[in-house]
């Protein structure tokens, strides 16, 4: 839980480092790096969250302001957060299912099984 913690404390500062910034293009950059890393799970939480991506015209892109983009930024964030822990959580429940599986071949003792899981 440390390493997700720490994972998207890391991925969070980045957008706060940008947050800081006034250049509509150097955010709408890292809104679309993050997109990128983060969009099919937004697009498939939407039923839950309501959020969606969907492409932009240049027209829309130029009415958008520096405030705009900033908002969707933030937003993002806790996207990050929500999409980190799941993750974590799944790799910890898939690990712990294993686990039972190997421990009932009996081909593992429970302490080499414990010490790699």
């Amino acid at each position: 839980m440390t390493h997700c913690y720490n994972l998207f404390q890391s991925k969070n500062k980045k957008i706060d480092e940008v947050l800081c910034m006034d250049n509509k293009e150097i955010l709408w950059q890292t809104l679309q790096d993050y997109l990128k890393e983060y969009g099919s799970f937004i697009n498939n939480t939407t039923v839950i969250t309501g959020i969606y991506i969907y492409q932009v015209s240049i027209e829309q892109y130029n009415a958008m302001t520096v405030v705009d983009i900033k908002q969707q930024l933030e937003r993002l964030k806790r996207i990050v957060i929500a999409k980190e822990i799941m993750h974590s959580v799944y790799q910890k429940s898939f690990k712990e299912c294993l686990k039972k599986i190997l421990q009932k071949t009996k081909l593992f003792p429970k302490e080499a099984l414990d010490i790699i899981f």
